[in-house]
């Protein structure tokens, strides 16, 4: 196997810097809250600041993708529409907490992960080698996840036209298997 080493491009600024201003209408909308009453202001404000910090972890999943599921994405913009419907004001301000934490970790992880991977050609006809202790998403290749080994996950990709298997660390398995 001709493992191939590729520098992947990190999110980084394009993504925090939507995540840092997404502070700004979080913080007013609860202060506003304290101040002058829970009201549609409040809660347009902390909405909007949610939906900054979901926008910055889906501008980080494009730069950098298949290192978070759309599963994990998709929760913000639900409790967004659940803040304009202004439930109590202590419950609105922690779920906003709550969720504007969970996209904060998330844009971690996306700025935090390995941005050294490797690649080795692989015919998109040819099975998926067997690996004992491996974890299988899919048995034939796709351009998405296909098994994991521990922590190192594989996945498929197509660049040029050429299909390629992608993995953090090089992975070896004997021609037999």
């Amino acid at each position: 196997m001709n493992w191939s080493k590729h520098e992947l491009p990190r999110p980084g600024p394009a993504m925090l810097f939507p995540m840092a201003w997404s502070l700004l209408p979080l913080a007013v909308g609860i202060l506003w809250g304290l101040v002058k009453g829970h009201g549609i202001l409040s809660s347009s404000l902390m909405a909007l600041g949610l939906l900054l910090s979901m926008a910055s972890v889906a501008i980080g999943t494009q730069i950098s993708p298949g290192r978070l599921d759309f599963i994990q994405i998709i929760p913000s913009p639900f409790v967004a529409i659940i803040l304009l419907m202004q439930p109590p004001y202590l419950l609105a301000v922690v779920l906003c907490v709550t969720f504007w934490i969970l996209d904060y970790r998330h844009a971690k992880l996306l700025s935090m992960g390995p941005f050294t991977v490797y690649r080795v050609e692989w015919s998109p006809q040819d099975a998926l080698p067997v690996i004992p202790s491996a974890k299988y998403s899919r048995h034939t290749w796709a351009a998405s996840p296909l098994f994991s080994v521990g922590e190192v996950k594989v996945k498929g990709i197509r660049i040029n036209g050429i299909t390629y298997l992608e993995s953090t660390e090089i992975l070896s398995w004997s021609e037999s298997e």
